[in-house]
């Protein structure tokens, strides 16, 4: 526990803004393993998916939902701290979140980059721990076939056309911003790729959208070829593809 003489300097000792922790067996000092508790542990436990589908007058919905219903995060790594690191950028959950003579109801204990009172302000507790529990959309596809009436009269056996995403929208109690599917370490290994971890806060998850367009021609006089293979029309690109089939 930092304890600096009270005319030190503030990154010294502690302050105003510090965290304070309960005398759990009430002997008068805050001490470990003395005033430890068991919080939990980091393994997902209860996981679970379901999806669900829905066929309607020519449209098509599919989902995939993931989740884990019960994990404890205990954050580890220099990302866990806000400005553990001078000029080491931060998550936006962290934002305008820490303690100053001006924000007393802040969540989150003072800035700081001396090591002793991170240290002593982020040491595992319930505070620091996160509750790992999400739901979130893994999949959607969102998809319409024309009607054949009208394909027909074009040479076209089926039109359809879809959207697809991923990991486009979930619900959960992280507070710091983080993947809950990520690791709880976040250690900084260049600010650029944030450790490839990405965050709802700042950094979105991949969003993956594509509209394609599938089309089965039938009986093109311009298109031969003595096989009868299938090709790609090679005139098509950014995510339309257009799936020929000669007879």
């Amino acid at each position: 526990m930092p304890a600096g003489p009270a005319n030190s300097q503030a990154n010294n000792r502690l302050s105003l803004g510090d965290n304070m922790f309960k005398d759990v067996n009430g002997d008068g000092k805050i001490t470990f393993p003395e005033d430890a508790v068991f919080l939990g542990t980091d393994d997902p436990r209860f996981a679970y998916s379901f999806n669900a589908g829905l066929d309607w007058k020519g449209f098509d919905l599919n989902l995939i939902f993931q989740g884990v219903g019960k994990r404890t995060i205990v954050r580890d790594g220099s990302w866990r701290v806000p400005a553990g690191t001078i000029f080491q950028a931060q998550n936006a959950a962290y934002v305008n979140q820490w303690w100053t003579p001006e924000r007393t109801d802040a969540w989150l204990p003072r800035l700081s980059s001396t090591g002793t009172i991170n240290n002593y302000n982020y040491f595992p507790s319930d505070w620091v721990v996160e509750n790992g529990a999400y739901l979130r959309l893994k999949n959607l596809v969102l998809g319409y076939t024309l009607p054949a009436t009208l394909t027909q009269k074009a040479s076209l056996q089926k039109v359809r056309i879809y959207f697809a995403g991923n990991d486009l929208w979930e619900t959960s109690k992280i507070r710091d911003g983080w993947d809950p599917e990520a690791s709880r370490n976040v250690a900084n290994s260049g600010d650029g790729s944030n450790n490839g971890v990405s965050t709802f806060s700042a950094r979105y998850p991949f969003i993956d959208i594509s509209l394609l367009v599938s089309i089965l021609l039938f009986n093109l006089k311009h298109y031969s070829d003595e096989n009868s293979k299938n090709y790609v029309h090679p005139g098509f690109n950014n995510g339309i593809v257009v799936t020929v089939q000669l007879q």
